[in-house]
């Protein structure tokens, strides 16, 4: 995924030196820390599997992990209870 390109290059420690044009665009690690962050709970939240199943036009499966946000999980349980119920 291309999050992962993104970290492998926020890695390379000499690409953010001080005197790099990098380091002006990212000049402290905070920007890294907030989206290493942001990708762990992204990466908690969300199975990438399935997400990487899917074109927006196409979902017809639940992309969440299962036991992770309660309300969701009772959503997703409501919605497969209800696609039982109706006929093929």
């Amino acid at each position: 995924m291309a999050y992962q390109n993104i970290i492998q290059i926020f890695n390379l420690t000499n690409l953010f030196e001080k005197d790099s044009n990098l380091s002006q665009i990212l000049s402290c690690s905070e920007e890294k820390d907030m989206f290493n962050k942001f990708i762990h709970e992204y990466r908690y939240l969300f199975d990438l599997e399935e997400i990487s199943k899917y074109h927006i036009g196409s979902i017809t499966g639940s992309f969440f992990n299962k036991g992770k946000v309660e309300e969701i999980d009772i959503i997703q349980d409501k919605i497969i209870n209800g696609k039982n119920k109706m006929p093929n």
